[in-house]
């Protein structure tokens, strides 16, 4: 025991015999006397601790009162999730009786770790989040290494290299299932992907050690192109679409490369020993059902300029010179020669000077009545010295009178156009917000805050039907203790519903979908993945088919550290 004390800790059982050796020979042993703290909460977390003998008391302060959430005796582990992702100590440990324990220093780790990478992987695939040290290996042997993000900065990558979770799959584990939304993007650690493509007719593919897949579907949000099935024992590194996307809005460059990718991915063509041959775009012409509108024509061309573009852009140089000259000839053409010629037939061939010397009209346009308050109005007449010219008469018996035109200020005719009233709109009424109950564990009422701040959970609003029913969630309460979500669903009086189905799903798994008892409750969503660190969101999801469109409540997962601490949810069938 004291040459390998790591050897009977199933968080360590992973590693190799000589790995676990190596951390072992960096663990001195330290004794403990009863009443002794071994270390307190909210403390930084230097050490990890093994139990050899003694008992050992876990404790955690709640307003003001210090309870004892568990006792530990020899084989266990002490401080283990902090002290491995780098956090404050959740909860204080104070030996009940004389107590021997291996320590290994956080120093110690992070040597043992930089020398020998792979136990910093091993270990953050048994906790299921990566562990302190192991973010400098992903971002220059796995991140910079991927053709989509070689060209970003390492600060960036050691960044997204902190929000990647491993996951682990055994031979035949579907990863993810061809069209389902895209919740992540993957990085293969170890083993081997089989990849089936959406499309029949596509060859099979595989990817290996580095791998990157999933990239397409959360960067353009289309589902996966082909579904991932593991053909060996894998291990994944996963950035979830939330984590890209906080990335990407905190980092333009990410957005500029990510948009790169994109249109790489759209217009690569294959390579090929000839040059390749494109069709000159077919351009069809219909009648529209009504004439389109100014932004709408304006869309039109620029869509057809956009394609031309795309088209000329794989043409050989030759050709595309050719399209060149003819554009510039079409602008010569259309922007100065063709305006000249119907300017200088408007003059009588005195071109463009001769039309600027023409007298302005001395025509003033009836003002636009406003509810605007306008300046005073000046009183402008029409010159009666220039003759107003009129069509040549044709002959008849009498000729009519020729009217005298009248001079009328600007300010007459505004005040003799009356403007229409603008109609009111009718206010839409909006909906009215439903308040989520949340209780914490002490049943002390808490907010939406607090559930983003403590679990990183979050409710997606639906849309009600047409008659108003929908099933909103109206209570989160904190439990701790089972290993699965209870979820209530209630009608519009607040009585139970009993037989009405309710889903829990979660990435790369299919969903779990059961029906409620006679007291309108179901416990399901077994939850094996933790919030770590807090407030980071899990995994899971649920929702109600009842009939009606139903809130989801996003993001649930147990508190890392604790007896599996969760939110438990209630909806109601809303009239």
């Amino acid at each position: 025991m004291k040459e390998r004390p790591l050897d009977s800790s199933l968080l360590f059982s992973g590693l190799l015999a000589k790995e676990r050796l190596l951390l072992s020979k960096r663990m001195e042993s330290q004794e403990f006397s009863q009443g002794e703290e071994i270390f307190a909460q909210g403390a930084l977390s230097d050490s990890l601790y093994l139990i050899e003998s003694g008992w050992v008391r876990l404790t955690r302060e709640e307003k003001g009162e210090r309870l004892t959430i568990a006792t530990l005796g020899p084989g266990d582990l002490l401080g283990e999730e902090d002290f491995l992702l780098d956090r404050p100590y959740s909860v204080g440990a104070e030996a009940t009786s004389e107590v021997t324990a291996w320590r290994l220093a956080k120093a110690e780790l992070l040597a043992v770790v930089g020398e020998k990478p792979q136990i910093g992987v091993k270990l953050s695939i048994a906790l299921g989040s990566s562990v302190i040290g192991v973010a400098d290996y992903l971002a220059e042997h796995r991140l910079a290494k991927t053709p989509l993000l070689s060209s970003l900065p390492h600060d960036l990558l050691l960044d997204m290299a902190r929000r990647l979770q491993p996951k682990r799959y055994e031979r035949g584990e579907k990863i993810c299932q061809a069209g389902d939304p895209g919740e992540a993007i993957y990085i293969v650690e170890s083993g081997r992907i089989e990849a089936r493509p959406m499309v029949e007719g596509e060859e099979l593919s595989s990817l290996g050690e580095g791998g990157l897949f999933g990239e397409m579907a959360v960067l353009t949000g289309r589902g996966y192109s082909a579904t991932y099935q593991a053909a060996t024992r894998v291990a994944l590194w996963a950035l979830s679409r939330e984590e890209f996307g906080r990335l990407a809005q905190a980092h333009p460059i990410l957005r500029r490369v990510a948009g790169e990718h994109l249109r790489g991915k759209a217009f690569a063509l294959p390579a090929a020993a000839e040059p390749i041959k494109t069709a000159a775009p077919r351009i069809r012409l219909s009648l529209p059902a009504r004439p389109p509108s100014l932004g709408q024509g304006v869309g039109m061309v620029v869509a057809a300029f956009r394609d031309l573009m795309r088209w000329q852009a794989h043409q050989r140089r030759a050709i595309r010179v050719q399209l060149g000259v003819v554009v510039l000839l079409l602008i010569w053409l259309c922007g100065i020669s063709a305006p000249t010629a119907v300017i200088s037939s408007m003059t009588g061939g005195e071109g463009m000077a001769a039309l600027l010397a023409t007298p302005t009209p001395t025509f003033t346009p009836f003002p636009i009545p406003t509810d605007t308050p306008t300046k005073a109005p000046t009183f402008t007449p029409l010159p009666t010295d220039t003759p107003v010219p009129s069509s040549t008469p044709t002959e008849l018996a009498e000729p009519p009178p020729t009217e005298t035109p009248v001079a009328t200020s600007t300010a007459t005719l505004a005040l003799a156009a009356v403007p229409t009233a603008t109609p009111t709109p009718t206010p839409t009424p909006s909906p009215v917000p439903v308040t989520v109950t949340v209780y914490d564990m002490n049943s002390n009422p808490r907010d939406m805050d607090w559930v983003a701040q403590t679990y990183g959970s979050w409710i997606e609003r639906a849309s009600p039907e047409a008659d108003g029913s929908i099933y909103r969630v109206v209570e989160l309460r904190e439990i701790e203790g089972p290993v699965t979500i209870k979820v209530q669903v209630k009608d519009s009086s607040g009585n139970p519903l009993p037989g009405v189905s309710v889903r829990c799903s979660w990435p790369g798994e299919e969903p779990e979908i059961k029906p409620t008892e006679e007291d309108g409750t179901v416990s399901l969503c077994a939850m094996g993945d933790y919030i770590i660190p807090w407030g980071s969101g899990g995994a899971r999801s649920v929702e109600v088919l009842g009939g009606a469109p139903s809130d989801i409540a996003r993001a649930l997962g147990m508190l890392g550290g604790t007896n599996h601490r969760h939110l438990d949810v209630v909806f109601q069938l809303m009239p």
